[in-house]
C-alpha cells in the first residue's frame, strides 16, 4: 500500500528476470509514477501472475519502457488493473529492442492498454 506516495510502487532498471506472484501494488499517487515499472537496458523478462494493482488513478498501472537496445519480453497471467490512468502502457519511446507481450486471463476481464 502505498498510502499516497509520490513514488512508483515496484521498479525494475537493470538486466535480468523478475517474477512477481501474489502481489499487491497501490495508492499510488502522483503522475508519472507506475504500479510497476519494468525498463530494463538489457535483454529481459517480466512474469506476472495472479497480480493486482489499484488506485493509481494519474499513473498507470503497469509500464513497460526498455532503454536503449533492450528487448522487454513480458508474460502477464491473471494481472488485474482497477481504478488506474491506464492498465498497460508499452513505451519504445526511448528504445529500439522489440517489445513482447502476451497477456493470458481465467476470466473476461480486460486490462485497458495504450501502446
Amino acid at each position: 500500500d502505498g498510502a499516497g506516495a509520490n513514488a512508483v510502487g515496484l521498479s525494475f532498471i537493470g538486466q535480468g528476470g523478475l517474477r512477481l506472484s501474489r502481489v499487491s501494488v497501490g495508492n499510488l499517487g502522483v503522475a508519472y509514477a507506475p504500479g510497476i515499472l519494468f525498463a530494463p537496458t538489457a535483454t529481459s523478462t517480466l512474469q506476472m501472475n495472479d497480480v493486482s494493482v489499484f488506485n493509481s488513478p494519474q499513473a498507470e498501472a503497469i509500464w513497460i519502457k526498455p532503454q536503449g537496445a533492450a528487448s522487454a519480453n513480458v508474460v502477464l497471467r491473471n494481472v488485474k488493473s482497477d481504478t488506474n490512468k491506464d492498465g498497460l502502457f508499452i513505451d519504445g519511446s526511448v528504445g529500439t529492442g522489440a517489445i513482447n507481450v502476451s497477456i493470458r486471463h481465467q476470466n473476461n476481464s480486460a486490462i485497458p492498454c495504450f501502446i
